[in-house]
């Protein structure tokens, strides 16, 4: 049994992306040197579907040899280009993600701000912390 993905049809799944590689003419000597390469020529956009494509090949390599299922270089492409564009939504820069988040403010003369965080050692039982601050600016 066959148990990594034949090379013409890896070499349709290069082609079928946005980045359009071709890797069997690429001078690399190994597949170590075209990795390399590859993190060094592509930028952006490119290096992402890059990046995720080795993580995709992983994938369907081994939902090949354990699940017995085919490696359709379209369908995995079209999947990609769907899950990059998901990921990039759901973390674009300024994005609300539903967290709020609170600057540090000195407290008002004459009080103290307190915080506490906790912890546990299960072999002896103990643990813990308490910071307090005056009123004072810390850069």
């Amino acid at each position: 049994m066959e148990l990594s993905i034949p090379y013409s049809v890896a070499n349709i799944f290069w082609k079928c992306g946005p980045i359009k590689l071709c890797p069997a003419v690429h001078p690399a000597p190994d597949l170590v040197e075209w990795f390399y390469d590859m993190i060094d020529l592509l930028h952006g956009e490119h290096l992402e579907f890059f990046l995720l494509s080795l993580w995709a090949i992983w994938n369907e390599r081994n939902n090949l040899v354990w699940k017995g299922r085919c490696f359709i270089p379209m369908n995995v492409v079209k999947w990609m280009c769907t899950y990059l564009d998901e990921y990039k939504k759901l973390h674009a820069r300024g994005a609300k993600n539903g967290r709020h988040v609170t600057k540090w403010k000195c407290p008002p003369s004459g009080r103290l701000k307190v915080n506490i965080d906790g912890s546990f050692r299960a072999g002896n039982g103990c643990g813990g912390e308490l910071l307090s601050r005056m009123n004072m600016e810390i850069a």
